[in-house]
């Protein structure tokens, strides 16, 4: 689809753009991101899903259709037309679900294989113009241990998506093994319709109120944030990061303590830029 879009001529493009739904606010910002750096990992959101116990692939697989078809969004890519993003949903079509076998490796090379995997699904790059923009990978650890992994791009989910992707899994997945009817009914509303929407909505007169109101709020807001790092900010962003681990253990109780390393900077961090509200704690208090 996006290659025969971009053999269209300027005509025939601006009939097809009005005829597509175009995107949210928020998927525009996150579609604005990706022209800036192709390929892009930031915003990949890893799933990993341990399932414990006998299991039947073909109805993990066919659950897991079922939910991309029920839900619109999770078979949307995001071609562009003159230079403008729109939404174009695609048809139900057989979901491919890669299978991987790591029941003949020992218990600890096989979780060291496993971690290997999910991270190197999730450093792949989507192509937002083509997708899918959800990846799916069976992996068997043993007879009774496998995991769902699934990759998706945050322009079609979130954090608060993941809760009903899993719900919905396991009620389609029970409809198969059971035979059992009480699967989620096809949706009223698809996330195109919010779209359309809150475009509607947001034009004319409330959207110059709003922008009017926003550029009175941040007037003479700094234009960088410019906290007291160790290293000087860098010209382009690379998202390179760290990880600080540390152990939650029953009770409560938590291995971060004051002569913990890196503790005293981030205390003093905190104590000088962090508003009043905010604390700095161990045990059972979290920033």
């Amino acid at each position: 689809m996006a290659s025969q879009i971009t053999s269209l001529s300027s005509e025939q493009a601006s009939i097809l753009a009005r005829r597509l739904p175009p995107l949210s606010f928020a998927q525009e910002r996150l579609w604005f991101l990706d022209q800036l750096q192709p390929e892009s990992v930031v915003y990949n959101i890893p799933v990993p899903i341990r399932l414990r116990g006998r299991l039947n692939p073909f109805a993990v697989v066919r659950s897991l259709h079922e939910v991309v078809r029920r839900h619109a969004i999770l078979r949307t890519v995001f071609p562009a037309i003159d230079g403008l993003p729109v939404q174009n949903v695609l048809a139900p079509s057989p979901l491919f679900t890669p299978k991987l076998d790591l029941s003949a490796l020992s218990a600890s090379h096989g979780e060291a294989e496993l971690r290997h995997l999910l991270l190197e699904e999730a450093r792949k790059p989507f192509d937002l113009a083509r997708g899918p923009l959800l990846r799916s990978l069976l992996i068997r650890v043993s007879e009774y241990d496998h995991v769902l992994n699934l990759t998706l791009h945050h322009i079609v989910f979130d954090g608060w998506s993941q809760a009903i992707l899993l719900r919905e899994i396991a009620a389609f997945y029970s409809s198969y093994t059971t035979g059992s009817k009480s699967t989620p009914p096809d949706l009223r509303f698809q996330y195109v319709d919010f779209a359309r929407s809150q475009r509607r909505h947001l034009q004319g007169e409330t959207r110059e109120r709003l922008l009017k109101y926003w550029k009175r709020q941040l007037s003479g807001a700094p234009a960088a944030l410019t906290l007291p790092t160790d290293h000087p900010r860098q010209a382009v962003q690379t998202c390179r990061g760290d990880e600080f681990r540390a152990e939650k253990h029953r009770g409560g109780n938590s291995d971060i303590r004051p002569n913990t390393p890196g503790f005293g900077k981030l205390d003093w961090l905190f104590r000088q830029h962090a508003p009043p509200s905010y604390k700095l704690g161990w045990g059972s208090q979290f920033l």
